[in-house]
């Protein structure tokens, strides 16, 4: 596998391991119906868009989010391609359900993520 290194950081540039990452959020799969329609589907959202939100819910300069993002992006990728598993709170417990290998020697990765169950807390009425 060949990496390209930037001067100002040294990361793995992810579109050597993962070519196309993309993280699709919708509002019924956050509530856990885990069914969607085509009008409920949002867009994908892509790793420059998840920088800025990095950046917006941390604080932190965007230099140094998008050289975080993607060094854990790197690593969970590396993590998954290695058949391990990943437990991430809040996120959940993240694992390779399928493997096929593809042309080229690109993978094609099933994986399955369980979510942590959310505490429910009745209010004094």
């Amino acid at each position: 596998m060949t990496s390209k290194k930037t001067k100002a950081t040294n990361t793995v540039a992810i579109e050597k391991i993962i070519p196309t990452t993309v993280i699709t959020a919708t509002e019924s799969d956050a509530s856990g119906t885990g069914s969607t329609s085509d009008e409920d589907e949002k867009k994908p959202i892509k790793r420059p868009e998840l920088v800025n939100r990095v950046v917006a819910r941390s604080g932190v300069s965007k230099r140094d989010a998008k050289a975080s993002v993607e060094s854990a992006l790197t690593e969970i990728a590396e993590l998954l391609l290695s058949g391990e598993q990943l437990n991430v709170p809040p996120l959940g417990k993240l694992r390779v359900a399928k493997s096929r290998d593809i042309q080229d020697g690109a993978k094609v990765l099933t994986v399955k993520l369980r979510t942590v169950k959310t505490k429910v807390v009745k209010g004094n009425s």
